[in-house]
């Protein structure tokens, strides 16, 4: 998951071209390895160069809104798939 997020900083990085601020607003869903995979992500989110707003454990509309208030210029959110615990992340 840190390497997703060092792909998607460094992605962002490359399209943003100074337009926008290099930020992303990082969710994630109620399931219980949720804080480890949205950590991960933002590790690697941070170790390309762009910030990270975190904003815990919401609902999907929630991520539009945040990202949206707080000008940045993504978002992202962690979620399990609907499998067994075992093949989650």
């Amino acid at each position: 998951m840190r390497l997703i997020g060092q792909a998607l900083g460094s992605e962002l990085l490359d399209r943003n071209a100074g337009s926008r601020r290099a930020e992303i607003a990082v969710g994630r869903d109620g399931r219980l390895s949720g804080p480890e995979l949205a950590g991960a992500l933002m590790e690697g989110i941070c170790a390309s160069g762009v910030d990270v707003v975190e904003i815990g454990m919401f609902a999907t509309p929630v991520a539009y809104f945040a990202a949206t208030s707080w000008g940045a210029a993504a978002r992202s959110r962690s979620r399990a798939a609907t499998t067994r615990p075992s093949t989650t992340g």
